[in-house]
């Protein structure tokens, strides 16, 4: 599920700068900004209307295990499963799936109106490209 920025309550973005590269190295500071957001949910009880209970990680800054672990639960499948085993290395992918999958994370319940989604997909069966995104900033220094 994907909700508007404005009306997202799991997605926490932390932003800092690291100072310390320009005194020692005379460097320029480094901007780095971390979004933790929650984009996989267990569909728990259903509602009147609109009304979802979701379960998901108790706090966001596990967001990326908690992903991890639904998602590696929905890669194990038999069709991938099946197609993992003939692969080389297969095996082992098969068993750090597993560990994945097996993770203990805290999690709670909200009620969530599903007419705040902006959309809603079912999990993949099969992974997808790893997407990275990296915000840097980067000010030279003036040339006297």
């Amino acid at each position: 599920m994907t909700f508007p920025e404005s009306a997202n309550a799991f997605r926490e973005t932390q932003s800092s700068v690291n100072l310390g590269s320009v005194i020692k190295d005379k460097a320029p500071p480094v901007q780095t900004t971390v979004v933790h957001q929650i984009s996989h949910f267990v569909v728990k009880d259903i509602g009147p209307a609109n009304w979802v209970l979701l379960e998901h990680a108790s706090d966001l800054y596990d967001a990326s295990k908690w992903n991890g672990k639904l998602e590696a639960q929905s890669f194990l499948n038999a069709d991938y499963i099946s197609e993992l085993e003939q692969k080389e290395g297969g095996p082992q992918q098969i068993d750090w799936l597993k560990s994945r999958a097996a993770r203990e994370i805290p999690t709670t319940q909200t009620w969530v109106n599903l007419s705040h989604a902006l959309t809603i997909s079912p999990p993949a069966k099969k992974p997808r490209p790893l997407k990275v995104r990296v915000n840097a900033t980067y000010t030279p220094p003036e040339k006297n």
